[in-house]
């Protein structure tokens, strides 16, 4: 299993707890990577997951790859950064047919073998993922921002959130589905970014995961004890 997540330094603290999310629910004996795009992330960050890792004797091989913004986009930023942009090049990084995408501020419950064997019997769909809360309609969703977009075939289609996806990395290669979004992005400027973006190119070739799955944490103290792989103070924020 493979996974993959991004960020940049205020996200730090919920790749401590995602990747301890991944650790807690992994079944035993399994082995997993995962990759987290590093989009300006503290220097504490890598040395101390890394360390926490070996002490636990986990079968979790971590790495961090940089993200480089292409120069020629002009796609708009989210809140002053361009790291949500930086899941729609996942084929750069990953190999595996399948990867799990998560957002740095969701946490998993439940074991995600599951999840990866029932896709591998079918790899039709681009992507698994929730459908978007509390508003899940793509004519309402893309609608109200580019109505030209919305047609007879759109009008009753769903709306997914972006931030858990279980990508099915031959289609997006074979389709160019992150060039083509991206393009979107920049050509259309949409509020929910790359989201919006993925959305209108993917629109009836996705399928539903159960609400679960996009279990996200706001604010540090709903971290549970359990998904932490070491504890995480202010002093990390001050050596960064």
């Amino acid at each position: 299993m493979h996974f993959l997540t991004a960020g940049d330094a205020p996200v730090a603290w919920g790749i401590v707890a995602l990747v301890g999310s991944i650790v807690a629910t992994l079944p035993p004996e399994s082995t997993a990577r995962v990759t987290v795009v590093d989009a300006g992330l503290p220097s504490w960050l890598k040395p101390k997951l890394l360390s926490s890792l070996a002490q636990r004797g986990s079968k979790i091989t971590l790495r961090f790859v940089p993200f480089q913004w292409p120069e020629d986009c002009d796609a708009p930023p989210l809140e002053g950064s361009l790291a949500t942009y930086a899941r729609l090049f996942i084929t750069d990084w990953v190999d595996e047919p399948l990867c799990l995408y998560l957002d740095a501020d969701v946490v998993l419950r439940h074991s995600p073998a599951p999840l990866f064997s029932d896709a591998m019997r079918d790899l039709s769909p681009a992507v698994w993922a929730v459908k978007n809360y509390p508003d899940h309609h793509f004519a309402s969703q893309i609608g109200a921002q580019v109505p030209e977009l919305i047609d007879d075939t759109s009008r009753s289609a769903s709306y997914f959130n972006s931030g858990v996806q279980l990508i099915n990395l031959q289609y997006w290669r074979q389709h160019h589905v992150g060039e083509e979004a991206l393009a979107l992005a920049a050509k259309h400027g949409f509020r929910a970014h790359d989201q919006d973006a993925l959305n209108l190119r993917l629109l009836g070739q996705w399928q539903e995961l159960p609400g679960q799955w996009n279990y996200q944490l706001f604010e540090r103290y709903e971290l549970s004890p359990d998904c932490l792989l070491y504890t995480y103070d202010a002093a990390d924020e001050e050596d960064s």
